[in-house]
């Protein structure tokens, strides 16, 4: 039936009436149907609303977009950097306790793996120098040869022992008067220094280089002092 309102004209009153009342009726009831449609919610495609996720392991880790127009974005830190061994210097001492006129200068040096994985194909040369007040090393290894050990597990330690006494045949020699007052004088010096190679299990090659300078009192009390150089590790 089609409402044409300039032709109720043509009817009855109460048909009229009716016509009213039934075209009110329609019109409510279409009212009601838009109103109870529900609200396109986070899973209508029509509606998008923005989300951020950050899952960050480092407070200048490396950021990836996932997608051309995504707005997820995902803050990742570099496995290989914390995923890796570490050796580092964890100790250097002398083995004889303070130094004293007639006993050696036998250095021990001692180095961890502090990292999350194990270090393979470890490597290192460990040197005991004594030389001129200013003067320092050279840090060239080439006249003594590497010692080898295959793996270092995680958080386990190695030691070496080097002498900054010694005969020109190797054989230790016991520390002079001459040599404790030069010590403590600062006209000589002793440093023990190295580096340290090694590869991870991806084989990718690392190192640990450390110097550090002996400090005498009169009283033979010592310290080891961190040098100003060659204490570096690679970070990649």
């Amino acid at each position: 039936m089609s409402w044409d309102l300039i032709k109720l004209v043509d009817y009855p009153i109460w048909v009229r009436i009716l016509g009213v009342i039934w075209l009110i009726a329609t019109c409510a009831l279409s009212c009601a149907l838009v109103l109870a449609r529900p609200t396109p919610g986070p899973k209508d495609p029509a509606l998008k609303i923005p989300t951020q996720t950050a899952i960050s392991t480092g407070e200048n880790s490396p950021v990836v977009q996932t997608g051309a127009n995504s707005n997820v974005t995902l803050h990742i830190g570099d496995k290989r950097v914390s995923e890796r061994p570490w050796l580092t210097i964890e100790k250097v001492e002398l083995l004889e306790g303070n130094v004293r006129v007639g006993s050696p200068l036998r250095i021990q040096i001692k180095w961890k793996n502090t990292g999350t994985t194990p270090a393979l194909n470890v490597r290192s040369q460990c040197v005991a120098e004594s030389m001129r007040g200013g003067s320092k090393p050279t840090y060239n290894y080439d006249r003594w040869p590497p010692k080898s050990t295959s793996v270092m597990g995680v958080g386990t330690e190695m030691t070496a022992v080097v002498s900054a006494t010694g005969y020109p045949d190797g054989r230790v020699a016991p520390l002079l008067k001459e040599g404790f007052d030069m010590l403590v004088k600062k006209t000589a010096l002793v440093f023990a220094h190295g580096r340290i190679t090694y590869e991870d299990i991806s084989g990718q090659a690392h190192w640990t280089d450390f110097c550090f300078l002996l400090n005498v009192l009169p009283t033979g009390e010592y310290t080891w002092e961190v040098f100003g150089e060659h204490n570096e590790v690679n970070r990649n």
